[in-house]
């Protein structure tokens, strides 16, 4: 009797310690965010404005965060296939995306189709900003932006500027010039930068619109300049911008854990100063206010889009 009572006792014992070792272990996996790897996907190929940024923030956000951060690379239409990833993805804060306003403000409105709603996609910051510049050969005859565009009314349809492509945000700059200077400039695309700047130094295209930073060894070899305006266009939009997004759903607690990260990412010392140098300027701006950026562009790039009848099929 005395050894089946001791039994009981041990098994007992044993029960209470395998409950012990279940709350532990769930404990353990309701752990605060983030307690395991995180991925950011970046929507635009290797080597563009969008990738260098979060390659270049990438140790230091992974310190802040004290887990790994792995940024993989998903392309194409404009940005879109990465988006849709994102959109599809576990609204846990495991799965980011990086982009810029190519994808989240433009394409939406010059897209016939996509394959997720914009509502899909949760703003969680802008990062950087980066200048676009019109820029032409060493040897152009113009001076200045008006100059350029005083010649374009000599002669209609007859000067060129090349962009990176159809929908992209330097193909913007040059339909909002076009409106607010009131001038028919013709425009080519290109399917990117290097083949748009290869076309200026070739004397193929009479001026290029372009970022900043892929732009910067031509510029300060002299082979390019950018045109300085003397006139002021506000309605002219000569920046682009990279941003971090989520799919919908994710907790407001998560949101704003990953957002403060990429604040104090993006402002480290050594992070501002690489950022500075490949021409990124830090524009951070997160959550709602951030949101209301893209509401107000999407506005504005909305009535170009009208104007300049720019569709991509």
């Amino acid at each position: 009797m005395k050894k089946r009572n001791n039994l009981k006792g041990l098994l007992v014992c044993g029960m209470v310690l395998v409950f012990i070792m279940i709350g532990n272990s769930e404990s353990l996996a309701k752990k605060d965010y983030p307690n395991k790897e995180i991925e950011i996907v970046v929507t635009f190929s290797a080597g563009g404005m969008a990738d260098v940024t979060f390659r270049t923030i990438n140790d230091e956000l992974a310190k802040v965060l004290g887990v790994a951060v792995v940024v993989v690379n998903k392309s194409g239409a404009s940005g879109t296939i990465g988006a849709h990833y994102v959109s599809q993805s576990n609204p846990d804060g495991y799965t980011i995306g990086g982009t810029s306003n190519s994808t989240l403000v433009i394409a939406p409105l010059i897209l016939k189709k996509l394959a997720y709603k914009p509502s899909d996609l949760l703003p969680i910051a802008r990062i950087v900003s980066t200048p676009q510049m019109l820029c032409v050969r060493k040897d152009a005859r113009w001076k200045t932006l008006e100059e350029y565009i005083s010649e374009a009314k000599k002669n209609p349809g007859k000067l060129t500027c090349g962009s990176v492509g159809v929908g992209s945000t330097v193909h913007f700059t040059i339909e909002m010039l076009k409106i607010e200077a009131g001038v028919d400039i013709q425009h080519v695309p290109f399917k990117g930068g290097g083949e748009g700047n290869a076309a200026l130094l070739g004397g193929h295209i009479d001026l290029v619109a372009t970022s900043f930073n892929p732009t910067r060894p031509l510029i300060v070899s002299g082979d390019m300049r950018a045109l300085v305006a003397s006139k002021r266009y506000p309605r002219v939009a000569f920046t682009n911008w990279v941003a971090c997004f989520g799919p919908k759903g994710i907790k407001e607690s998560v949101v704003d854990k990953i957002a403060n990260a990429l604040e104090k990412a993006v402002k480290a010392p050594s992070v501002v100063e690489k950022l500075e140098k490949a021409g990124s300027q830090i524009d951070f701006v997160a959550k709602e206010k951030f949101a209301q950026i893209i509401k107000e562009d999407s506005k504005r790039y909305g009535e170009v889009v009208k104007k300049a009848k720019i569709v991509v099929k």
